[in-house]
């Protein structure tokens, strides 16, 4: 729903940019304008992503100590 809802912002945008130059330039102005925030986002998104650990500490660290009580339990 929400993505209908965004499409019909962006067919509303370029029916008003419609008025002030022709429908292929209105089309064309807010499709890269939708373009550069998606690739603006896409970068944001890459860089939040390579600050991220991919092992999880916590649980390689009970892994461990699950093997440590399990040998300690063996006879």
């Amino acid at each position: 729903l929400a993505l209908a809802g965004l499409l019909v912002l962006l067919a509303a945008a370029v029916a008003g940019l419609a008025l002030v130059i022709p429908v292929w330039a209105a089309a064309l102005v807010v499709g890269g304008v939708v373009l550069a925030v998606g690739y603006a986002l896409v970068m944001k998104g890459m860089g939040a992503l390579q600050h991220l650990d991919p092992v999880p500490e916590r649980t390689v660290q009970t892994m461990k100590d699950n093997q440590t009580w399990v040998k300690e339990q063996m006879p």
